[in-house]
């Protein structure tokens, strides 16, 4: 792996980490958000949580697992820009779409 590759599998790794920590966060949040303010009924902060682990941290490990341990197989042998491009909007637009 040349240093672009390992730079962007830190990248996958930062990313994954920041999301479990999002993702714990908001599961503390809305346990004692409604506890606090007493409410039975099921809202929507409950799935982000969920969310937040399967579609954030899981989500990048897999692709930190592909990058490494996948790369002869032409389809995910897209170039560094790519990865990058992807990378960026995946962040924003699960960012976009969860809020």
């Amino acid at each position: 792996m040349n240093k672009k590759e390992i730079l962007l599998a830190r990248h996958f790794e930062t990313l994954a980490m920041v999301y479990a920590v999002i993702a714990m966060a908001l599961g503390v949040f809305y346990r004692e958000f409604t506890k606090f303010s007493g409410f039975a009924g099921r809202t929507s902060l409950s799935f982000l949580h969920t969310h937040y682990f399967a579609l954030g941290m899981v989500f990048f490990l897999i692709l930190r697992y592909c990058q490494r341990h996948l790369q002869d197989f032409p389809i995910l042998a897209f170039n560094i820009a790519a990865k990058q491009y992807f990378f960026y909007t995946r962040s924003i637009s699960s960012f976009m779409i969860q809020w």
